[in-house]
């Protein structure tokens, strides 16, 4: 005897969800877990970039007092060595606190 198949009353395309991992409702959390990723990625490169650019900036502060002969030279070549380490590797100007 054959079996006859029961057919939907409201004839659709898409007959069943087989496949289908996630709903519509999964797009709005993946693109917030993205954006969250993203944010938090940024940050942590700018902490590497700014530590990167503290060390040059003391490394050229460091290198200009041990080449100085007075102590007033020094203290001129120390902030202004130390100023442009930043302005190459920040690409700004930092404030001066002398």
């Amino acid at each position: 005897m054959r079996r006859r198949s029961v057919r939907n009353p409201t004839p659709s395309k898409w007959q069943s969800e087989r496949g289908q991992i996630g709903g519509f409702e999964v797009l709005p959390f993946g693109l917030l877990l993205f954006v969250s990723a993203m944010l938090v990625i940024t940050n942590a490169w700018a902490v590497v970039d700014s530590k990167f650019a503290a060390s040059s900036a003391a490394r050229e502060a460091t290198r200009a007092y041990t080449e100085s002969i007075s102590q007033t030279d020094a203290d001129a070549s120390i902030e202004r060595r130390a100023h442009k380490s930043l302005r190459l590797t920040l690409n700004f100007e930092p404030l001066s606190f002398f």
